[in-house]
């Protein structure tokens, strides 16, 4: 069974259950959430009342059912955000399994990457890292999607640097393409001194605190840094 919250706004349609017969079951039970953009910069409590869940799933069969139905990336306004997360943790920042973490951060123009494939690797826990993965965030932008993968501990580098290459694999992304590694306290800490972004999506799009550079940890401009 899938369930779904209310509030979709058209985003998801969802479809009469039709399935039957033998179920492909995935290690963990995933939800879908969303956010649209707001014409405001959003606290803490805003952006938690923003966000929205689509539906849950723990099969293959499921997830297809669901996705299948979400629109397309070019159907949605501009600053929609999708999330796709474990179930459990809420795609915010101050979530208990969130809250020591951080996240990858690439700009991908359209048509560049298959977001599709990184979803199928995630749920498929292709990424090798135990339970250091939360979820994505796909946020649709004009030219360009920004996207992010969220892990548990931004202290384990050797998880955060694993995670960046399966990203480079997955999405065969060509060596132009920029990752970012972003502390969520760094984040938070931006948030709270008045810098722009919102809790749940990039995070800190005036300052880049505790930025991962290809292959060193950097002091971002106002930000803590991650030195080691």
């Amino acid at each position: 069974m899938i369930h779904r919250s209310e509030g979709a706004n058209g985003l998801y349609d969802s479809p009469e259950d039709t399935t039957g017969g033998t179920q492909t079951a995935i290690q963990n039970r995933y939800c879908f959430w969303y956010k649209q953009k707001g014409n405001k910069q959003l606290t803490t409590e805003d952006y938690e009342s923003s966000i929205k869940q689509l539906a849950s799933f723990q099969t293959v069969e499921h997830f297809w059912r669901i996705y299948n139905h979400l629109q397309r990336p070019d159907q949605v306004p501009i600053g929609t955000d999708y999330h796709l997360f474990k179930d459990g943790i809420k795609p915010a920042w101050e979530d208990s399994h969130n809250a020591r973490g951080g996240l990858w951060m690439m700009r991908l123009k359209k048509g560049l990457a298959s977001r599709q494939e990184l979803l199928l690797a995630m749920i498929g826990e292709q990424f090798d890292v135990g339970n250091e993965i939360c979820g994505a965030v796909m946020s649709v932008r004009y030219s360009e999607d920004v996207v992010y993968v969220w892990n548990r501990n931004a202290d384990n580098r050797e998880a955060a640097d694993k995670i960046r290459d399966q990203i480079r694999r997955i999405l065969k992304l060509p060596n132009f393409v920029q990752l970012e590694y972003r502390r969520h306290q760094d984040s938070m800490s931006g948030l709270a001194g008045g810098s722009q972004g919102g809790p749940g999506g990039g995070g800190n799009q005036g300052q880049q605190p505790g930025v991962f550079r290809g292959g060193s940890w950097s002091r971002g401009p106002g930000g803590a840094g991650s030195q080691r």
